[in-house]
C-alpha cells in the first residue's frame, strides 16, 4: 500500500542513509577481521607443525573442498570473505607443501645418484643397499620427504626413488 501511495520503503531507507554507510554495514557483515584471525590461528599452527614433517605425517585438516556449500549460500553467511580467504590460503599452503616435497625429493635423488657414482668409481661396483654410502659418501641415507622412510634403491640401472605424493611405491623410474 505504501508503494502504491508513492512511498517506497526501500527508497526511504536508502535516502536516509548514505551509500557509504550502507556499504560499510555490508562490508562489516562480509568481512570480520577478528573472527577471520581466530579461524586462521589453527591453520598457522598446522602449517608450523606440517612444515617439519614428511607429507604423509602432516596432519592436514584444511582441505575443505568437499565441505564447501554452494556459492550463493556461502556468500550469504557472515564473514563470507574471511571464510573464502581461509579456504584459498589453506589450498595454497597445501600446494606449497606438496611442491616442497617434490623439489626436496629431486634434490635428494640427485645427491644419492652422485654418491652412488662416486662409490662405483671407488669400489668398482654399486653397493647392495644405500647404507653402504654412509659415512664415506653421505652423512646419512636421505629420508623420503613424502613418508619419512629411506629412499628406495635398485642396483639395476642405478635407480633411486621416492614414493611420491600418492604414497604408493610403484618401483620408481630411471632418473
Amino acid at each position: 500500500a505504501r508503494i502504491l501511495a508513492g512511498k517506497n520503503p526501500v527508497g526511504e531507507y536508502c535516502a536516509s542513509n548514505s551509500l557509504e554507510d550502507t556499504l560499510a554495514r555490508g562490508l562489516r557483515y562480509l568481512w570480520k577481521p577478528r573472527a577471520t584471525l581466530q579461524m586462521e590461528i589453527p591453520l598457522y599452527r598446522a602449517i608450523a607443525v606440517a612444515a617439519g614433517k614428511p607429507l604423509s605425517q602432516a596432519d592436514w585438516n584444511y582441505d575443505g573442498k568437499s565441505k564447501r556449500s554452494p556459492a550463493l549460500l556461502r556468500a550469504l553467511r557472515p564473514n563470507f570473505l574471511g571464510h573464502e580467504e581461509l579456504f584459498w590460503l589453506a589450498g595454497s599452503v597445501r600446494s606449497y607443501l606438496s611442491s616442497r616435497c617434490h623439489l626436496q625429493a629431486w634434490i635428494e635423488a640427485v645427491r644419492l645418484k652422485v654418491a652412488l657414482r662416486l662409490y662405483e668409481r671407488e669400489h668398482g661396483g654399486l653397493p647392495s643397499d644405500l647404507t653402504a654410502l654412509v659415512p664415506g659418501f653421505l652423512p646419512a641415507v636421505p629420508a623420503d620427504p613424502y613418508d619419512g622412510q629411506p629412499f628406495r634403491y635398485s642396483q639395476a640401472g642405478i635407480k633411486v626413488w621416492s614414493i611420491g605424493a600418492d604414497l604408493v611405491d610403484q618401483g620408481g623410474s630411471a632418473v
